[in-house]
Order: C-alpha cells, then sequence, then structure tokens
C-alpha cells in the first residue's frame, strides 16, 4: 500500500476494489477492509441500536436490557440493517483481497464498532497490512495498519452515529 499516500486515494483504492469484487458503495453506513497477500482477514462489525424504539423492540425479543447487540461477520453475514456482500480469500485466494460490510438501512441512533481479525494465515508467518475504510453519513475515516495471526481480534475504531 505505500503507492497509497493519502487518505482520498486509500478511499478510491477500497472503493475500486468493493466495487470490482461486487460489493455495494452507497448505504448510510459501510465498512470495508482491503489487505494485501494470501491470508485470510475477517472484517467484524458490531452495533447497537439506541433509543426508546430500539428498547421497545429489544424486550419484545427477549433482551433483558433492552438493547440488543447485532454481530456481522462471516459467520453471522446478515441482520435486519446490514450484510456482508464480499468476503475475501475465505475459500480460494484472490489477488486483490476486500472485505465489505453495507449497512442498506441504518438505525437512528447507534453505537458502532469494527475490529479485523487474522482468521487463517497461508504459507509463511509475517504481518499482514490492511486499509479500512467506514463511511457513515458524508464522512469516511480511514485506518491502516498490519496484523499478526496471532494478534487475534485488533478493535480498530468505535463511534455513535445517528442519522
Amino acid at each position: 500500500f505505500s503507492n497509497l499516500q493519502t487518505d482520498s486515494e486509500q478511499i478510491t483504492e477500497t472503493n475500486r476494489r468493493v466495487a470490482a469484487a461486487g460489493g455495494q458503495l452507497e448505504g448510510p453506513v459501510r465498512f470495508s477492509l482491503i489487505f494485501t497477500g494470501d491470508d485470510d482477514l475477517d472484517l467484524h462489525v458490531r452495533y447497537q441500536e439506541i433509543g426508546r424504539a430500539a428498547a421497545l423492540r429489544s424486550r419484545s425479543l427477549g433482551f433483558a436490557t433492552g438493547f440488543a447487540t447485532s454481530h456481522i461477520f462471516f459467520g453471522n453475514p446478515r441482520s435486519q440493517h446490514a450484510a456482508l456482500d464480499v468476503d475475501a480469500n475465505a475459500r480460494s485466494v484472490v489477488p486483490e483481497p476486500c472485505e465489505n460490510i453495507i449497512f442498506l438501512s441504518a438505525p437512528r441512533i447507534a453505537n458502532y464498532s469494527v475490529g479485523v481479525h487474522h482468521y487463517m494465515a497461508r504459507g509463511v508467518i509475517e504481518p499482514t497490512p490492511y486499509i479500512v475504510v467506514v463511511k457513515y453519513g458524508n464522512r469516511s475515516k480511514v485506518f491502516e495498519g498490519t496484523i499478526l495471526p496471532t494478534d487475534g481480534m485488533k478493535m480498530i475504531w468505535q463511534f455513535k452515529y445517528s442519522q
């Protein structure tokens, strides 16, 4: 990723990869991951809807706290609001791996957290470079780093967003 110097370049490359893989780019909230190499990295998003309507809805589903948390990742690819629509390197290795979690509808107010998990190494154990782009409303944030298989889940960012 050394050729991607600015946030704008990183966002453009992330959007290009996600679109090329068949992922959706337009929604109120989107989380995208791009990385290099043959390893299988997984994008994880947890969100908790906040507010009176959310509390009533979650109580009707049997949640004692009144606030249900949803977790989107390869093992649970869909929720009421979101879907994992691209999951690279899970079964076969692709040249430009990416993952994408798109919210086609979003809670009016919610807490979000995003993380990256190094699910499976293939070949030599070395740090895998990644870029995570979070789009919420008209804003985007970019995070870059590396992850090893021994790192487990690496939390990237937590935030509250209201539409």
